[in-house]
């Protein structure tokens, strides 16, 4: 269960990490 977890983990902070880049992206284009 502890691996199950990880990888929740690790799939969130993924998520965490594309959505700041889209933000990024998406600032950066209105420019």
């Amino acid at each position: 269960s502890d691996v199950k977890l990880l990888i929740a983990n690790d799939k969130n902070t993924l998520i965490e990490v594309n959505k700041k880049l889209h933000r990024e992206i998406f600032s950066l284009g209105y420019l």
